[in-house]
């Protein structure tokens, strides 16, 4: 698979990410449609699934074909907030935040200053999918399976939620050593997801997914 990928040009590879999203989001709404689902429930499985576009940026050479898509998502994000173009990926409740928004600049911040010949490209995937998994599969746990509610400046967690971020992050970080680096470093990859697991319950109004991608990222560069 990882031959073949590598194999296809630049625009392959960018119709190939837009094809993606573009699937995720409609699954999200076949699913909501079909079997009932809930916003929060599909929103999540769109917010998971579309940060699964960075596995494939690494393989694109150009940094401006790896960048069409992430910058082609702010915009695209910024009108379904705006008018609800996207229902599956918009809050049920309402709430005025641009963290789909952030998502995407976070995607075009992170292939912006990691895709060059100096920087390792599995640190950008690693960043997006600890935002993906982590924060994603917290508030799935918190929202099904949170007892123990806390409250802090990004609102209201729970402890299972938190404690959801956490393992997903660091599992993340851990493969992401592996199929990146070759060898794994097991302290970084906690130290890492504890700070993504904070800022995650610390930020407000869809912000975490700017401070988490991007706190990964710088953090995985220094240490």
């Amino acid at each position: 698979m990882l031959d073949v990928l590598d194999e296809l040009s630049d625009p392959v590879l960018t119709l190939l990410g837009f094809a993606l999203v573009l699937a995720i989001i409609g699954l999200a709404t076949g699913l909501e449609r079909a079997l009932g689902l809930s916003k929060e429930d599909t929103r999540k499985l769109v917010h998971v699934g579309v940060g699964h576009w960075i596995l494939l940026a690494p393989f694109i050479d150009d940094l401006r074909w790896a960048l069409v898509a992430p910058v082609a998502f702010i915009g695209l994000n910024w009108l379904s907030h705006r008018r609800g173009t996207f229902g599956a990926m918009e809050r049920s409740e309402g709430a005025d935040t641009l963290g789909t928004v952030f998502y995407s600049v976070s995607l075009t911040l992170v292939v912006l200053a990691l895709f060059r010949e100096d920087q390792p490209r599995w640190v950008a995937v690693a960043a997006i999918m600890v935002m993906a998994w982590g924060d994603g599969l917290a508030a799935v746990v918190g929202t099904r399976w949170g007892r123990h509610p806390y409250r802090g400046p990004g609102g209201t967690k729970s402890v299972e939620g938190s404690a959801a971020m956490l393992v997903a992050s660091t599992v993340v970080v851990l493969l992401c050593q592996q199929l990146g680096a070759g060898a794994i470093r097991p302290g970084v990859a906690l130290a890492v997801a504890a700070v993504a697991t904070l800022l995650e319950a610390c930020s407000p109004r869809g912000t975490d997914n700017l401070s988490v991608p991007l706190s990964t990222a710088a953090l995985l560069v220094l240490l």
